[in-house]
């Protein structure tokens, strides 16, 4: 999954701090392989962009994008906040009820001052009488304990509790099901133990791709990949006519194929091979077999005649519009680079990154290898049976008047035939 966040700010150092805050929180929660990086629009706007696997959009409206403001209110009085807590997640447990079941997170308060305040607003409080247990056994107020400034529990406080220090609470909670009310308490812990926001955070936008769809997309993508480079083969051997061309050309595109792959892979924590940096490979790798046509093309137009143009000339002059092209792909990707977020910036990046060590690695040493090639096809030997060895003219005399026209010219010899073009005296 990848969604994009936007705080409510665009300094750097209050975005740094959301984003430490963001990656304690999936830490908690149990998530290893996550990324959470900051991304900036034209206009100067920051975002956040939180790219997980496993994680859910609940997931990430209730740990990472709430602020987590957490605060135990008596009243309108304050008592103490998520700074002043300690959580005891060893004796975080789960139990069932009559309906559903119930979370328990112990709390410790840490500073004496907010125990202290607890004393001190207890003390004001009165007496209720509980009809379950024929006593007065409950304050008239309870301790509630808020995140957003929105209440997630309301604790009733014992009356042996009143005017004494308390250091203690428990945050409890619920679901329906084991596996909902786990979740909930593993939110709970991530919020309380990560501290809160120093801003606020909207959720912009959710990307998300199932596991099963993801697998079926990977085998379908490949499937795709073999298809491409089978009618790529058969294009290319078709107009060349020539194995070696085409291996050639082949080879060149799975190198760089290979080398993308390989940078994505070393560029994991910062670039992630999604579904548009395939795109991007796709489209890098499809200019890369046009400009490799284009440099083939070039060299078979004028061979290795050196009366007509030498390699480097020809090179030079498919080298212009590779250029050119790689010019005009760095224009049209920079906006997407700079504007976009998530998948379309990926694209970018991705196909950025094929074109340049297309240009800079693959062609290069295509053009060495291209070059070998074709001197080593011109150094093979023709043929006999393509060139007669003594070929008769279309009309001429016959072998005898033939013989007797060499024996009389034997001892002579033969005027300087007269150029057509040169005036006569």
């Amino acid at each position: 999954m990848r969604a994009v966040l936007s705080p409510d700010t665009s300094d750097a150092k209050v975005v740094d701090e959301s984003m430490e805050i963001m990656r304690a929180r999936l830490n908690i929660f149990g998530l290893s392989d996550t990324r959470v990086f900051s991304q900036s629009d034209l206009a100067g706007k920051k975002y956040i962009v939180v790219e997980a696997a496993g994680l859910t959009e609940d997931d990430v409206r209730q740990v990472v994008a709430r602020q987590g403001k957490f605060e135990a209110r008596i009243g309108n009085a304050t008592i103490f906040t998520g700074a002043q807590i300690m959580v005891d997640v060893y004796q975080s447990r789960i139990q069932a009820r009559d309906k559903g079941y119930l979370f328990m997170i112990p709390l410790t308060i840490t500073d004496p001052a907010a125990a202290d305040k607890f004393a001190a607003e207890t003390s004001r409080l009165s007496l209720t009488f509980d009809d379950i247990a024929g006593a007065e056994s409950f304050l008239n107020e309870s301790l509630d304990l808020l995140i957003d400034d929105k209440v997630v529990d309301s604790l009733r406080i014992a009356a042996d509790l009143k005017g004494r220090v308390f250091n203690n609470p428990v945050v409890q909670g619920g679901a329906e099901n084991r596996t909902a009310t786990l979740s909930r308490m593993n939110q709970m812990k991530a919020i309380l133990q990560s501290g809160s926001l120093p801003v606020k955070i909207e959720l912009s936008s959710v990307e998300r791709v199932s596991s099963k769809l993801g697998e079926r997309l990977l085998s379908g993508t490949l499937l795709a990949g073999l298809i491409a480079v089978l009618a790529v083969a058969l294009v290319v051997f078709l107009r060349y006519r020539d194995p070696r061309i085409a291996f050639l050309i082949l080879s060149t595109v799975v190198a760089e194929a290979l080398l993308v792959l390989g940078l994505a892979v070393a560029m994991k924590r910062i670039w992630q091979l999604d579904l548009a940096a395939i795109a991007g490979i796709i489209v890098s790798l499809g200019t890369g077999v046009n400009q490799e046509i284009i440099m083939t093309d070039e060299f078979l137009k004028y061979g290795l005649d050196k009366k007509k143009l030498s390699f480097k000339e020809q090179i030079k002059n498919a080298s212009f519009i590779i250029f050119a092209a790689f010019g005009s792909g760095i224009a049209a990707m920079l906006p997407l680079f700079f504007i976009g977020l998530g998948a379309v910036r990926g694209f970018a990046i991705t196909t950025l990154i094929g074109m340049a060590s297309g240009v800079f690695i693959t062609r290069p040493a295509f053009i060495v290898m291209l070059e070998e090639l074709m001197a080593a096809k011109a150094a093979e030997p023709v043929p006999a049976a393509a060139v007669p060895a003594h070929p008769a003219p279309a009309h001429g005399p016959s072998p005898e008047g033939a013989a007797g026209a060499q024996e009389k010219g034997a001892g002579e010899t033969a005027p300087p035939s007269e150029d057509p073009l040169e005036p006569k005296e």
